[in-house]
């Protein structure tokens, strides 16, 4: 556990503009889950989310995001959560049908 909890720290210390690129997010969010820590990785999620908002990146990097979150929040039982992040997703793009059926879903099991 020392050595993924070092990984962690590791990618946690890169600048912002690293540190929240998807294959950096997705990484720190198997870490900490692997650490038993999901709160930290929904933590993560999060930042990467309101750092792409803010920095106005593209609208598929925050959708990708948006879409993780809400498959992370799922797979650990938070459907409340995975559906505020559908929702997000489906405000930037309302015509798909996946995200529908994946926001219907989550508000299925709140």
């Amino acid at each position: 556990q020392k050595k993924i909890n070092d990984a962690s720290e590791v990618l946690m210390s890169l600048p912002e503009s690293d540190r929240y690129r998807q294959g950096v997010v997705s990484a720190l969010v198997v870490l900490n889950t692997a650490l038993g820590n999901k709160a930290a990785a929904s933590k993560v999620l999060r930042e990467a989310v309101d750092w792409h908002k803010k920095n106005k990146t593209s609208a598929v990097q925050l959708g990708e995001l948006w879409h993780n979150a809400a498959d992370f929040h799922m797979r650990c039982g938070d459907a409340a959560t995975a559906a505020n992040s559908l929702t997000e997703l489906r405000k930037l793009n309302p015509k798909d049908m996946k995200t529908l059926a994946q926001l219907i879903t989550a508000y299925a099991q709140v």
